[in-house]
């Protein structure tokens, strides 16, 4: 006689339950093997950056400047130094493979140039997205001046930042190639490439002890504390309601803070000069009232999510370096080496790490 057997209700339910089970216990681990992955490209990726930088400093005696300002692409009939409005993304182009990027505007002047220039600004170089953060692409940008080339709406960004040393403080007029004192003649905003330089660029040493700074780029010969010691560069902190937009409500974020957007430390194009989209500070030493200066490394999410409208600009650490990995920041030393540095290190030697001469141990 045959019989035929199969699962009852209970049997079956039992299965489900413990298939689930499975799932639930594999799929954090598969989390994060995904995670280490991309913690890997990350690191990659800005190592080669880190190596792009060098290059520029073997080819041209220093590292990139930071450009003159947020207001200003990297023009390639300008040459590197503090002559170069781009800031240090732009100048790295040629060795990133983007030559042709770079050279977009070569030999040009007037319209025809801020126009090839503008397209200079919609260039993606993918390796300067963080995989954890944002696919490669052009985002949304607020540019309130641009004076070489035309306000772009979307744009290529990066997610990785130079090292400015202890703290953002701007030594020349933010507009051109001028230092704030003197200030006479020209302010190059209009009479652009014309521009008077009224003074010698001795100014470009004092007052900065990072590696890439306002109009000014460090020499390794300058890294009294060894390349091994010192920061080149690293990933930028974002507010993470922000990675894809300039923001959710620009009227309202005007009226609490004066500003026109949101997320003041990527609202620019990759190929700027000088700000926090492309360069961001470790902190150390003293502001002029005495306090310290402090700019820890944060994660992405160290914002207030219950108080959207309080929490603004103020708890935006647009000067600090930072990311969304669970472990920690990835920074790339000025030997082209990169590491991973817990969020909790230690302010002092954090501080050390952006200083190229505190003569650290």
């Amino acid at each position: 006689m045959n019989t035929r057997r199969g699962f009852t209700l209970v049997e079956l339910l039992v299965v489900i339950a413990i298939i689930a089970a499975l799932v639930a216990l594999l799929l954090p681990a598969v989390q994060s093997a995904r995670e280490a992955a991309r913690v890997t490209q990350c690191k990659n990726n800005l190592r080669q950056a880190a190596l792009a930088m060098l290059q520029h400093e073997s080819a041209h005696g220093a590292l990139p400047t930071g450009g003159w300002s947020a207001s200003w692409v990297g023009d390639p009939n300008a040459g590197p130094g503090p002559r170069q409005p781009g800031g240090w993304v732009y100048q790295a182009l040629p060795y990133l493979g983007e030559q042709a990027a770079a050279d977009l505007g070569a030999g040009l002047t007037g319209d025809a140039l801020k126009e090839a220039l503008s397209q200079q600004a919609r260039t993606v170089v993918a390796i300067l997205y963080c995989p954890s953060r944002r696919p490669p692409g052009r985002y949304g940008v607020v540019q309130l001046e641009a004076w070489n080339y035309l306000p772009q709406e979307f744009a290529g960004k990066t997610d990785y930042a130079a090292n400015g040393g202890s703290d953002l403080g701007l030594r020349g007029d933010r507009r051109g190639p001028l230092p704030l004192r003197p200030f006479v003649g020209s302010d190059c905003r209009g009479e652009y490439p014309q521009c008077e330089w009224l003074t010698t660029e001795a100014w470009l040493e004092d007052d900065w002890d990072g590696v890439v700074g306002d109009h000014s780029g460090a020499r390794l010969a300058q890294l009294s504390d060894g390349a091994a010691r010192t920061f080149l560069a690293g990933e930028k902190w974002l507010h993470s309601l922000y990675y894809d937009t300039v923001s959710v409500d620009s009227a309202q974020d005007h009226a609490d803070n004066k500003r026109a957007h949101d997320n003041p430390g990527d609202d620019a194009l990759m190929t700027t000069g000088y700000a926090t989209d492309t360069v961001r500070a470790c902190g150390g030493g003293f502001d002029l009232t005495g306090a310290p200066i402090e700019h820890p490394p944060r994660r992405d999410v160290d914002y207030d999510r219950a108080n959207p409208q309080t929490d603004k600009k103020g708890a935006h650490y647009q000067d600090s370096f930072g990311g969304l990995h669970p472990g920690g920041v990835n920074m790339a030393r000025c030997d082209g080496s990169v590491a991973t540095w817990a969020f909790d290190v230690d302010l002092a030697v954090w501080a050390a790490m952006g200083s190229r001469d505190d003569e650290s141990p």
